[in-house]
């Protein structure tokens, strides 16, 4: 009698504890703001161009506090300088649609609250690009396409891009609806222009709603 009123506590005990601890399928929706520029010796004296980020993913777990993210999200790019024979004010504004696929840990997946890391590569495809410059009281605005029409070569940019995120966030709520704070850095290794050194530089933060999954 004793072993079957043991057994019955170990299982009204265990069975709670274990089922919490079961990694979970999880959505999220994002937004936030960026802050892009570029990097290379092709480029010099430009500034940074900030602008907004939004999307959606999949948290898939692998093992307790393992899970492989994947998503879709928006992102704008670019730079702004000054020419430096006429003084204008360029802007160049190239937006992308990301594909990232990223490794991430939450260090206690079973709390409410804890933080999470995550890594790993993101594919853009150019959604828009365009070209601003502004002159005195002028301004004059074309997309890359109008551009290359009339001078070929002059707005030859990449269809896409390549590069590695790394980024960290805080995540608290209760039940199967969780908010999450979180800041990443995106490394371009491809470069914007074919035959130049010039490579995105992104920064961002951004706040994501998360919901439990049923699988």
């Amino acid at each position: 009698m004793s072993t079957l009123v043991r057994s019955m506590f170990l299982v009204v005990v265990l069975c709670p504890v274990l089922s919490a601890q079961q990694p979970e399928h999880r959505a999220g929706v994002l937004a936030g703001m960026s802050r892009a520029h570029v990097s290379g010796a092709s480029l010099a004296n430009i500034s940074s161009r900030t602008g907004a980020m939004f999307g959606a993913y999949y948290l898939a777990p692998l093992s307790y506090g393992w899970g492989v993210q994947l998503g879709a999200a928006f992102g704008m790019k670019g730079w702004e300088r000054v020419e430096p024979r006429s003084n204008d004010r360029a802007a160049v504004n190239i937006d992308y649609v990301e594909a990232p696929v990223l490794a991430r840990f939450d260090f206690d997946p079973a709390d409410h609250t804890s933080f999470f890391a995550v890594a790993g590569p993101a594919v853009g495809f150019r959604a828009r690009c365009g070209l601003t410059v502004t002159g005195g009281t002028s301004t004059l605005s074309e997309s890359c396409a109008e551009i290359d029409r009339a001078s070929p070569g002059v707005a030859n940019f990449r269809s896409f891009d390549l590069g590695a995120v790394l980024g960290t966030g805080l995540r608290f709520g209760q039940g199967g609806t969780r908010l999450a704070i979180m800041a990443q850095y995106e490394h371009g290794f491809t470069s914007i222009q074919p035959g130049t050194d010039i490579k995105n530089r992104v920064f961002s933060v951004g706040l994501a709603i998360e919901r439990s999954v049923k699988k």
